[in-house]
C-alpha cells in the first residue's frame, strides 16, 4: 500500500451550528492530526446533498484519496454535508484497507434551528447592503423543503432527520460512529469526554508544543 493510504480517516459530522468548527479546532490541537473544516468546494457540484449513487461513489473516492494524501497519522474533514456519503466512505475505506471513524457533534435541534435562522437573516441583510449574491450552500449541501415551510421549521425538521440517521448508523456500526454533545465536548472542565474521543480515534494525549 502506498504511504498516501496509510492513514486513519476521521469524518466529522453534525447538523451545522452544532460545534463542527470547534471539533476541527480541537482535533488539530493533538499531535499528528490534520483535520479541516468544510474543505470541499460547493460550486463545483462536490458534496451535493442529493447526488445520485454513482456520483456519490466518485466523489467519495476523490475526497478520501485527497484526505489520505495529507501529512498526519489522523486526517479528515468536518462538515454536515458528509452524511449522505457515509456509506460510500465506509465502502471506500474497506476496499482500501483504511481505518475510518465518524465523530458526530450533537446539539438540541431547537437551538440549531434558531442559530441557522439568525445566521441566514444576517446574511440576507449583508447581501442587501453589499449587493453580493447569496451563497448557494443551502441549495447544494442541505435537503430541500417546501417553500411553505418557515426557515425555522425547515431547519428543525432537517436537524431531527439528520440525527435520526446518525444515531441509526451508530446503532448499526458502533465501532465506527460516536456522538458527542457540544457542551460535553468543549467544556474546559470535562476531560472525560475528550479522553473518550481520543481513545475512539486512537490519538495520543500529548498536545503540540
Amino acid at each position: 500500500m502506498s504511504r498516501a493510504l496509510q492513514c486513519v480517516l476521521v469524518i466529522g459530522l453534525g447538523s451545522g451550528r452544532s460545534g463542527t468548527q470547534s471539533l476541527a479546532n480541537l482535533l488539530n490541537n493533538w499531535p499528528h492530526v490534520s483535520v479541516t473544516h468544510e474543505s470541499f468546494g460547493l460550486h463545483d457540484g462536490v458534496m451535493r446533498w442529493d447526488a445520485p449513487g454513482d456520483a456519490r461513489a466518485r466523489e467519495a473516492d476523490k475526497a478520501l484519496t485527497r484526505l489520505c494524501e495529507r501529512k498526519g497519522d489522523v486526517v479528515g474533514d468536518v462538515w454536515s454535508a458528509h452524511l449522505p456519503y457515509a456509506l460510500d466512505y465506509m465502502r471506500w475505506a474497506d476496499a482500501h484497507a483504511v481505518s475510518i471513524r465518524f465523530v458526530v457533534t450533537e446539539r438540541e435541534c431547537i437551538k440549531v434551528a434558531r442559530s441557522f435562522q439568525t445566521m441566514m437573516e444576517g446574511e440576507k441583510k449583508n447581501n442587501l447592503q453589499t449587493g453580493k449574491r447569496p451563497r448557494n450552500v443551502y441549495d447544494v449541501a442541505f435537503p430541500k423543503y417546501s417553500g411553505d415551510v418557515s426557515i425555522h421549521s425547515a431547519f428543525f425538521a432537517y436537524c431531527e432527520a439528520y440525527y435520526a440517521v446518525t444515531h441509526t448508523l451508530q446503532r448499526i456500526y458502533p465501532h465506527l460512529f460516536r456522538h458527542f454533545h457540544l457542551l460535553e465536548l468543549h467544556s474546559n472542565t470535562n476531560d472525560t469526554t475528550r479522553q473518550a474521543l481520543r481513545q475512539f480515534l486512537n490519538i495520543s494525549v500529548a498536545t503540540r508544543s
